[in-house]
């Protein structure tokens, strides 16, 4: 009886008991053979029974064959299924929600000045999900939040309450009033003229530890240590202010 062709990475091996073995096989330096397995089958038989449990293996060599080929297509069926579904947006307004609000309680709570931040939101569909992550700079440390989900929707939702916990499990080192700190930061930037503006939080002498915001302007570097964030931009845009509004005055009494 004529053999027939086999899908690459499959082959048949008749052993000692008499039947055909259906194998998956590994080409490379060594030869890598595996035997398949009832309870790894996802797509049951269109008509017949069909066993549970235990090798898979058969009486003649033609039904072995045509094993290999529907395991391979059943294979490539369901990769091409997951993929398909994992990159469909069901809730596509929500999704943007969910994009727009991460962006915004990161940059909320990032000293950084706005021409030094980067924070973007990646997605990746992974073998069997979708992995959604996001670089940002957080305490003045670099962060990192990565969550793998089953498609678009879940992955940015699951995005979303991570980041929204890290960020406010540390609420009272950067403090409770992310909105106002963004307005501060940003007077400071259109004041200073896009000085780089920095924030850190020095290593604790006692238990406490302390909010550094600093910033060169004009040739004078100013510097505040507070207890919070809200504290240190607060005290810093009111430093800068005052010395702009200084100046201003100088300037029209000489003219």
């Amino acid at each position: 009886m004529k053999q027939e062709s086999l899908p690459s990475g499959y082959t048949v091996a008749q052993l000692d008991d008499g039947r055909f073995y259906p194998l998956r096989a590994r080409i490379g330096e060594y030869v890598d053979l595996s035997t398949m397995h009832w309870t790894t089958q996802y797509v049951p038989f269109a008509h017949g029974p069909q066993p549970t449990c235990g090798t898979v293996s058969f009486a003649h060599r033609q039904l072995a064959e045509q094993y290999c080929h529907r395991e391979h297509e059943e294979f490539t069926l369901l990769w091409n299924a997951a993929q398909h579904g994992w990159n469909q947006e069901i809730y596509s307004e929500r999704n943007v929600w969910y994009r727009e609000e991460i962006l915004r309680l990161v940059y909320a709570h990032d000293p950084s000045p706005s021409w030094r931040r980067v924070a973007r939101i990646e997605l990746d569909d992974y073998y069997t999900g979708i992995h959604a992550y996001i670089y940002f700079t957080l305490h003045g440390n670099f962060q990192s939040v990565r969550v793998k989900e089953g498609c678009v929707d879940e992955a940015l939702e699951a995005l979303y309450d991570e980041v929204y916990k890290q960020i406010h499990g540390c609420v009272h080192v950067f403090g409770h009033f992310p909105e106002r700190n963004a307005y501060y930061r940003d007077e400071i930037e259109v004041i200073a003229g896009e000085s780089p503006l920095t924030f850190m939080m020095t290593p604790p002498i006692t238990e406490t530890p302390v909010a550094v915001a600093s910033i060169s302007f004009q040739g004078h570097y100013y510097e505040v240590h507070r207890s919070t964030l809200d504290e240190a931009l607060e005290a810093l845009y009111e430093q800068v202010s005052s010395c702009a509004s200084r100046r201003h005055c100088d300037a029209s009494e000489v003219a």
